[in-house]
C-alpha cells in the first residue's frame, strides 16, 4: 500500500478519535431550551457551558493538523454546533444553542427534519442548494466558491471543500436543501377611513402565486352604532374578481373586509379595517389595520397604519424566535397616516412578524401583528 494512503488513514482515525474525545457529551451539562423553525415550529435545543482557553488552544492544533486546506472561520466553542448554525443561527436566530439531531422520540433526524419540513425542499441541483445535510449527521451551509461553511461539533466554524470534512460527516453522502419558494400572499388595497355615504374600490393585491388565482372569496364584518355587530357575512357583489367597492352607512363604526384567494396549490387570507369617522363611535377605535408593502420582500419594505386619534404607539419587528430586530415607534403619535421603512439588508431570510400596540386615552391598549416574509 502506498506510504500516502497508509498517512491518510491514519490521519483519519486519529481525527476520528479526538473528535470522539472533544465531543463527549456524558461529561456535558446543558440546559433544555427551545427555538423555533421559519414557521415557529418549535425545535429542542440546549444550553451549553463554553469551552476552557486551553481546550480551544488545543483544539485548533489538531484542526491545523489534520484539515490545513480548510479555512478556520471562528474559534472553537461548545455553545453550538453545525445543525445551531446552519439552520437557527445563519437564519437570524440570536442565541447560541446545540441542536442534536433527535428530538427525545428517538425518530432519526426528527430534530432538524423540522427545518427541512418548515422552510427548505429537496434539490437535485447542488447549485441551487443553500443548506446540505451530510447523512453522517452534518450540516453546512453554501458559501463562496463552491465551498462550505460548517461548524464541526466543538470544533471551530469551517470553510471547506464538499468533501473535505471528517470521515464520520460521510463526506461523499448529502442531501441538498434549498429554500421552499415564499408561500402564497394577499392584502387589501383601499382606504382605511370611509365617512357615512361614501363609497371605497378595494382590490386584492395577489403575489408568489402559482397560476392565475381562481377563487376570491370576500366576507364583511359589520360594527354598528348601537354596539352590537354581525358575523361574518357573505360579501358577494362583483362576482368572483379581485376587487369590491364599499359603501358606508350612517349606523356603521366601522367595517371588516376579508378576502381568502386560492391557486392551484394554496389559499392566503387578508383583513382590512375601514373606520367610519362620522359615525361617532369611531372615535373610539384607535386605528386602522397594520399593513405591510410588499410582502414578501427582499431588502426593504414599509409598514403603514392609520390612527384616528392622537395614541401611544409601540411598533416592533420581531423573528421567529421572539428575537427583538427594530423598534421602529414608541411614544405619542398624531391623527393620521403613519408609514415607517424596514431595512432588512443584514437580516437573514425567513419570517418576522411586525406588532403595532395602540393605547389611547383610555388607556385600553390594542395590538395588532402582520407576518413578513423576507427572501433574497
Amino acid at each position: 500500500m502506498p506510504i500516502v494512503n497508509i498517512i491518510t488513514r491514519r490521519f483519519a482515525v486519529i481525527l476520528t478519535l479526538l473528535l470522539a474525545f472533544a465531543n463527549r457529551n456524558h461529561a456535558i451539562a446543558q440546559t433544555p431550551t427551545t427555538v423555533y423553525t421559519c414557521k415557529y415550529t418549535p425545535v429542542l435545543a440546549y444550553i451549553r457551558p463554553e469551552l476552557s482557553e486551553s481546550e480551544k488552544a488545543w483544539i485548533l492544533n489538531q484542526v491545523a493538523q489534520q484539515y490545513p486546506n480548510a479555512q478556520v472561520l471562528s474559534a472553537p466553542s461548545r455553545t453550538h454546533n453545525c445543525h445551531a448554525y446552519a439552520y437557527h443561527l445563519t437564519e437570524g436566530g440570536g442565541n447560541a444553542v446545540w441542536i442534536d439531531h433527535l428530538d427525545g422520540s428517538g425518530i432519526p433526524n426528527s430534530n432538524i427534519s423540522k427545518y427541512w419540513n418548515d422552510c427548505y425542499q429537496v434539490t437535485g441541483n447542488p447549485a441551487a442548494a443553500v443548506k446540505i445535510y451530510y447523512t453522517g449527521d452534518h450540516s453546512a451551509v453554501a458559501s463562496v466558491s463552491g465551498k462550505y461553511d460548517s461548524k464541526w461539533g466543538v470544533w471551530p466554524l469551517m470553510r471547506h471543500d464538499p468533501h473535505y470534512v471528517p470521515l464520520d460527516y460521510q463526506p461523499y453522502s448529502r442531501v441538498y436543501y434549498e429554500r421552499q419558494p415564499p408561500p402564497l400572499s394577499v392584502y387589501i388595497d383601499g382606504p382605511d377611513f370611509l365617512y357615512s355615504g361614501e363609497t371605497g374600490n378595494y382590490t386584492a393585491s395577489v403575489s408568489n402565486n402559482n397560476g392565475a388565482i381562481n377563487n376570491y372569496s370576500w366576507q364583511i364584518q359589520e360594527q354598528y352604532t348601537n354596539g352590537q355587530s354581525s358575523g361574518w357575512l357573505p360579501f358577494m357583489s362583483g362576482g368572483n374578481v379581485s376587487y369590491r367597492s364599499l359603501y358606508m352607512p350612517s349606523n356603521f363604526i366601522r367595517a371588516v373586509l376579508k378576502v381568502t384567494v386560492s391557486d392551484n396549490i394554496a389559499t392566503a387570507t387578508s383583513t382590512k379595517f375601514i373606520y367610519n369617522p362620522s359615525s361617532g363611535g369611531a372615535l373610539r377605535v384607535a386605528s386602522s389595520g397594520l399593513q405591510a408593502a410588499p410582502n414578501p420582500f427582499s431588502s426593504s419594505m414599509v409598514l403603514s397604519y392609520t390612527l384616528a386619534k392622537d395614541a401611544s404607539v409601540l411598533l416592533e419587528v420581531f423573528s421567529a424566535d421572539r428575537r427583538r430586530m427594530a423598534v421602529l415607534a414608541n411614544g405619542k403619535a398624531k391623527a393620521g397616516a403613519q408609514e415607517y421603512r424596514v431595512d432588512a439588508a443584514s437580516w437573514a431570510s425567513g419570517t418576522y412578524i411586525a406588532e403595532l400596540t395602540i393605547t389611547d386615552e383610555t388607556n385600553t391598549p390594542r395590538k395588532e401583528s402582520v407576518t413578513l416574509i423576507l427572501t433574497r
